[in-house]
């Protein structure tokens, strides 16, 4: 070699690296011949200078010239120009090293790489191949990254152990010179032509949760939490006959029980139907049922029963409304009603919270103004439950009600239900229609009364007894023996007091009845709850068809729909490419597609600390009709595989790195509701956003090839596909703020935001957020146009006084036309035309 050819090779190889830089560690087995290795040496370091790439051996060349075991050979090349090395001559592979990575590897300590590989055939093929290769790699302590680009097929991404890397590139060398294949099914022999080193750490094993079995089965998380860790059933009976009515009381609680049976809206109010019903034992009781849902209080025992029904799809704890207003410890008890007056106005307004609303009566709500309390069916002595909003405030109710009616309104009545159990509803579409049937609450509440009516008159015999012996009894001076009489008398006075007020209960429910009846005069409701969680929206929701079915268009129902398109997404499953995930977003890459970003905004635009959220899956699926009549118990599971899991990036990750999952569900998927021709289902799953990055959702997606059980024989032209529709749903849990889609990443769901319930059922006039896209391109029996929207940002899922002031426009206007005999149709049909003012 010439004096100035060994000079220009030193310049280059001490020359400095730039910055943007791999170094790398190219594998060249150079003949051990020294003319021959000498040439070969000048062919490659002449073609690395090609490919703007430059040696960096510390003895020169000759610590590869005269070292025949030296088959590794270190340089650096410029980033974006690395993919060139895989032209030179005599290079059988490359490990890629960013610069952040100094020295030698360590061979126990795990490293985090990415694996380039070069795959032909077709896509069938190369799946292959990269699934093999993976398998390949974890025999070697290959951990596999979660969520990365796998570039069609091209690269695998995780860590390894340092010590396996140089053995592991020699091996894929030596495969492709021989062409023995890694597995006699694939093409190719050795995938494996580069190798890229980015950081030091362990990829963290994913750990996929245990689908739960048993009555473990039909719970959600949140219950199953509470009831799987409650007393045995033998530390939860019942208390003595003696003890006291709140000390038995404190035994039971509320809980939501969803049945499998197709949901029928109209039926009767009663558990004749479940046969398994006597076997809870004492004190189970139904308070409320809407077609399959009941809300049913019972002890923790009872409830893991009920759950180990076959008949049951779900126990669960209550859910919450959209409008989520938070309670007090000191919160007053609910107000008796108005003395003298009797339910009967042609508007309603529904609520959980008319806190204030006695002292606002004469004042900003009109005289007459009378509150039908629901919740106090369901209360021993009919006490109501208390106001969420403290006493001396002024409950949304009461604001929504001043918005309606104002003081020289029409006097409103004012109903109230348990924002918790949207089943009472069906008490009140009851009233509403006129219809009459036996409530077995009252019936219930009036034997409590009896119960403890005849307990206390055996405290007052035994009272009498004392009273009498301290009037006998001579011992201890006169002020002792008068302060003993006094105190004997005190108690048969109370006493006497406590049967009073319960005799006057059979007057309280006569009244209550009264109020019930005169609901029949309403022409105007206006609902200030909507649910999302927990209940099948659109049409085929339960409170919609209470509306749809028991109304029939009798009455104007005005919903009000507070803002909650940020925190809603809806779609279709699909899962184009087959590779087991739904494609959540248009307009990106196939990969980026698969992930719906999402962020933590907190009030006023602060600085984000995040907080825990509650992820809600839902979507319904179509089922065939026959065997839902013939054998339902063919879908007591979903047809549909989903299980949503949320990932996280650190700050400063490249597109297409690996994610770290931060929250997953168990896949199992929960029945809302069994209609005649289809089912909703739900699974929800919480996490904790506290560190600075990207978050999004993933959903695993398995769509069903058919209406009937995967486990029937099909053939594909006997099948009737049906694509599930699917929303996703973020709630706050912890933490000031809330989660929201992240939009501005420049793309749109396949169908727009939805809307609570009932905003689908016939007569309703939604007051809500204006809707993105146009009516006419809206789908019909999926989603909801609101006929009075309001433009611009409002408080996500809170209450609002422009939501108030739009609803009270609405109502007025709507109970005018309804006074000048317009029907429902009419009353719809003038609102969609839309901006009509009050007068026109």
């Amino acid at each position: 070699m010439a004096a100035s050819e060994l000079m220009v090779i030193i310049s280059c190889l001490v020359s400095g690296q730039p910055q943007t830089a791999w170094d790398f560690e190219i594998y060249a087995p150079l003949n051990p011949n020294p003319q021959i290795r000498r040439a070969q040496f000048q062919e490659l370091h002449s073609a690395i200078r090609v490919e703007k790439g430059r040696l960096t051996l510390e003895s020169g060349p000759e610590q590869v010239l005269d070292d025949v075991q030296a088959n590794w050979i270190p340089g650096s090349i410029p980033k974006g120009a690395e993919g060139g090395l895989h032209k030179v001559p005599l290079v059988r592979g490359v490990i890629f090293y960013d610069p952040a990575i100094k020295g030698n590897l360590k061979d126990k300590d795990h490293y985090q790489v990415e694996f380039r590989m070069f795959v032909s055939g077709k896509r069938d093929d190369r799946s292959g191949v990269w699934r093999i290769t993976r398998k390949y790699l974890s025999d070697m302590g290959f951990v596999d990254g979660y969520g990365y680009e796998t570039d069609d097929f091209q690269s695998l991404m995780g860590s390894i152990p340092g010590g396996k890397l140089h053995a592991l590139v020699e091996e894929q060398a030596r495969k492709r010179l021989l062409n023995v294949a890694a597995d006699p099914v694939i093409k190719d022999p050795a995938p494996i032509i580069s190798v890229y080193v980015r950081g030091e750490g362990a990829t963290p094993v994913v750990p996929v949760p245990e689908t739960p079995s048993g009555e473990a089965a039909r719970m959600p998380p949140d219950t199953r939490a509470i009831l799987l860790r409650a007393a045995p059933a033998a530390e939860m009976e019942q208390p003595s006959p003696d003890s006291e009515p709140n000390a038995k009381a404190s035994k039971f609680e509320r809980f939501e029980v969803v049945l499998h049976a197709v949901s029928d809206i109209n039926h009767p109010q009663s558990t004749a139907d479940l046969t398994w019903w006597g076997s809870l034992g004492e004190g189970a009781l139904m308070e409320a049922r809407m077609g399959s849902l009941l809300t049913v209080r019972c002890t923790a025992a009872q409830a893991k029963k009920i759950a180990g029904q076959p008949e049951v799809a779900q126990v669960r704890l209550p859910r919450g409304p959209v409008i989520a207003v938070a309670s007090t410890a000191d919160a007053a008890k609910a107000p008796a009603r108005s003395g003298g007056q009797v339910a009967g106005s042609p508007i309603v307004v529904l609520h959980h919270d008319f806190q204030g609303w006695r002292e606002a009566v004469g004042k900003t709500l009109p005289l007459g103004t009378v509150l039908v309390d629901l919740t106090k069916e369901r209360n021993s002595g009919l006490l109501a439950d208390p106001f969420p909003t403290p006493a001396g405030g002024t409950g949304p109710g009461t604001k929504l009600a001043v918005a309606c009616c104002g003081k020289g309104g029409v006097a409103p009545v004012l109903v109230r239900i348990d924002p918790k159990s949207p089943a009472m509803i069906r008490r009140l579409a009851s009233a509403l229609a006129g219809d009459q049937y036996p409530n077995q609450l009252l019936l219930v509440r009036q034997g409590e009364a009896r119960e403890e009516i005849n307990r206390l008159v055996g405290q007052i015999a035994r009272a009498e007894e004392a009273r009498e012996a301290a009037e006998a009894s001579t011992e201890g001076d006169a002020t002792e023996q008068l302060a003993l009489r006094k105190k004997a008398r005190e108690v048969i006075e109370d006493l006497n007091k406590r049967i009073n007020l319960l005799t006057r209960l059979g007057q309280e429910v006569v009244f209550f009845q009264a109020d019930l009846l005169g609901l029949a005069k309403a022409g105007v409701v206006v609902c200030g709850i909507s649910w999302l969680e927990g209940h099948p929206q659109g049409s085929i929701g339960g409170v919609s068809r209470l509306i749809e079915d028991s109304l029939q268009g009798r009455l104007v129902w005005i919903q009000i729909v507070p803002e909650t398109r940020p925190q809603v997404w809806a779609g279709n499953l699909t899962d184009r490419d087959g590779n087991g995930f739904a494609e959540l977003r248009t307009g990106v890459s196939p990969h980026e597609s698969e992930f719906l970003p999402l962020i933590w905004k907190n009030p006023g635009e602060k600085e984000s600390k995040g907080g825990k959220f509650r992820l809600t899956v839902q979507h319904h699926e179509a089922h065939n009709g026959e065997l839902v009549r013939s054998r339902p118990d063919l879908y007591r599971n979903s047809l549909n595989k989903l299980r949503p899991v949320v990932v996280y990036q650190a700050e400063g990750a490249r597109p297409g790195d690996p994610w770290v999952v931060v929250g997953q569900g168990d896949g199992l998927s929960l029945k809302l509701q069994q209609d005649a021709s289809g089912a909703s289902w739900e699974q929800q799953v919480d996490v904790v956003m506290e560190k600075a990055g990207r978050y999004a959702v993933r959903l695993e997606a398995d769509p069903a090839r058919d209406v009937v059980p995967r486990e029937l024989a099909s053939i594909p032209a006997s099948r009737r596909r049906h694509v599930a529709s699917v929303r996703m749903l973020l709630t706050a849990v912890e933490g000031v703020g809330a989660p929201q889609w992240a939009f501005s990443s420049g793309w749109l769901p396949e169908r727009p935001e939805w809307v609570g319930a009932p905003g689908l059922a016939g007569g309703t006039l939604t007051v809500g957020p204006a809707p993105s896209i146009p009516f006419s391109d809206l789908t019909m029996g999926l989603l909801c146009k609101p006929e009075v929207g309001l433009e611009g940002n409002l408080p996500i899922r809170s209450d609002s006084e422009r939501l108030f002031e739009k609803a009270g426009v609405t109502a007025t206007e709507a109970l005018r036309l309804w006074n000048r005999g317009q029907g429902v149709d009419q009353t719809r049909a003038r609102f969609q035309r839309g901006g009509l003012a009050p007068g026109d």
